[in-house]
């Protein structure tokens, strides 16, 4: 009986780590279509490089670092912004609001966008001088062909 129920046990855990790997972002948004390391200390604001979007209508994997390591209670804003027409969408900590979901020291989302070229915006502060290098990668579920390769460690 002891074998039969620890190889059921045993199928069942590769089972639930399977369907564990199907939900997670990085599986249904694989390929990398911009990545951008600001380096923050203090407070202010930074022009990232322009976002372009290739396909329409899809969900992007949105991910960024606050903080790579040391207490999260120094991160007083650490919010990533996309405008487009007038029209800004955002992720991050806003004064101890998050938008995105957050866990631990990074921030992410999902959301819908439209092809399109969007200007791209960081705005932090920090409440100690400690220089810090954040970590931005967008993700996309198709393999569309960019005429560039993003950066992963500019």
């Amino acid at each position: 009986m002891y074998t039969i129920h620890s190889q059921i046990l045993h199928w069942d855990i590769r089972v639930v780590r399977l369907e564990g790997l199907e939900q997670s972002p990085a599986f249904f948004n694989p390929y990398l279509i911009y990545s951008a390391n600001p380096k923050v200390s203090g407070k202010g604001s930074i022009q990232l490089p322009l976002l372009s979007l290739p396909g329409t209508g899809q969900n992007f994997w949105f991910t960024m670092t606050m903080q790579d390591n040391g207490p999260m209670n120094v991160v007083k804003t650490s919010l990533l912004k996309w405008t487009i027409d007038g029209n800004t969408d955002q992720i991050g900590l806003l004064n101890g609001n998050a938008y995105g979901f957050t866990g631990g020291n990074y921030v992410c989302d999902w959301p819908n966008m439209q092809q399109s070229v969007y200007n791209m915006t960081l705005d932090y502060e920090y409440l100690d001088s400690k220089t810090r290098t954040l970590q931005i990668r967008i993700h996309q579920n198709n393999s569309t062909t960019l005429n560039y390769w993003p950066p992963y460690d500019n």
